[in-house]
């Protein structure tokens, strides 16, 4: 949904986007996404989530950027070529651990800490390796202004955008603090004339930043009953590299079956980039309290016989005396 998910965040992709929303999860959770970017490039992500009644719902997360193989060139000073003398290896991979709870009627707190690991590896005479390791913050509020709004508020990056804390130490001894700052978001869900049609779910997130200023982030979601979903997303903003404004979009289907789900999204990359993107994810949710609901149905179907056999031992007990004819 061109990435607006702050003021939803009502999955555990709310870890990536607004952790506030974690607090929304009821159910054990597993997500994950694989995608590539520009042929060779591997993009991944896993997330699972589990609430505690009392404590709220724990999130803990990864995805990876990964290029497994980069030909590395050297130049041969007696035949005066350049040729190819080996294979590098690019990696960045960030581990997020979230929470999120609703701190008082229909508001809720997230916070999540992230650690980043970057690097290059090269096993080629004249290329040296560089690793790169760093952490920052993020922390969220999501209030249910109303039966159909939500209101989401987000601050990325907290420990690089406020203080000089977070961001990455390389090995070289460079110091790289991450982008950041609010991001505000809104969902609204548009109900229909007939009372059975799904509602049409609006959202909006706007970006505070410095390297992506002006970028605007908007997404559609209708479902089709409770098995199909159709999405589409928007993007507009200023590409950082060419400064000019630039408008993108997106399209995506959703398949839900019991508890069980499979995502698809379609990202042309017009604004941005050349090759386009297919994101595919899949998920699936566990009840956590299934084992008591079983077992407070049996003790009621249990309850049930109990009482069914009761009223008839009465019936024979009243069949067994003599009432007259009012009985007959």
């Amino acid at each position: 949904m061109g990435g607006s998910f702050v003021g939803l965040a009502d999955d555990p992709n709310a870890l990536f986007y607004n952790p506030a929303g974690l607090g929304q999860v009821t159910s054990l959770s597993l997500m994950g996404l694989s995608t590539k970017k520009m042929v060779d490039t591997d993009i991944s992500s896993f997330v699972t989530a589990w609430p505690y009644t009392e404590w709220g719902t724990f999130s803990l997360g990864t995805s990876s950027l990964a290029v497994p193989s980069i030909p590395l060139a050297a130049y041969n000073s007696d035949t005066n070529q350049i040729y190819e003398a080996g294979q590098g290896s690019y990696e960045e991979r960030v581990w997020i651990a979230g929470w999120g709870k609703e701190i008082v009627p229909k508001l809720f707190l997230g916070l999540d800490l992230k650690t980043y690991h970057f690097g290059f590896n090269a096993d080629v005479a004249g290329y040296s390796n560089y690793t790169a390791d760093g952490y920052d913050l993020d922390a969220g509020l999501l209030w249910h202004a109303q039966r159909d709004i939500k209101l989401g508020l987000v601050w990325r990056n907290m420990a690089s955008s406020l203080w000089s804390g977070g961001g990455m130490q390389w090995s070289t001894g460079a110091h790289e603090p991450f982008d950041g700052g609010p991001v505000v978001g809104l969902n609204y869900s548009f109900g229909f004339l007939w009372p059975k049609a799904s509602p049409l779910n609006f959202n909006m997130d706007y970006e505070f930043s410095k390297i992506k200023p002006l970028r605007v982030h908007t997404g559609l979601e209708y479902w089709l009953g409770d098995f199909i979903a159709l999405r589409a997303g928007f993007i507009t903003g200023k590409n950082p590299k060419q400064q000019a404004l630039f408008y993108d979009h997106m399209y995506g289907v959703g398949l839900k079956l019991f508890n069980i789900s499979v995502d698809y999204a379609y990202y042309p990359n017009f604004g941005e980039e050349v090759d386009p993107k297919h994101f595919l994810s899949l998920s699936s949710t566990f009840d956590l309290n299934y084992q008591q609901k079983h077992t407070e149905h049996v003790e009621q179907k249990q309850n049930d016989n109990s009482d069914i056999d009761y009223l008839e031992k009465v019936i024979d007990m009243e069949k067994s005396e003599d009432y007259g004819p009012f009985l007959q």
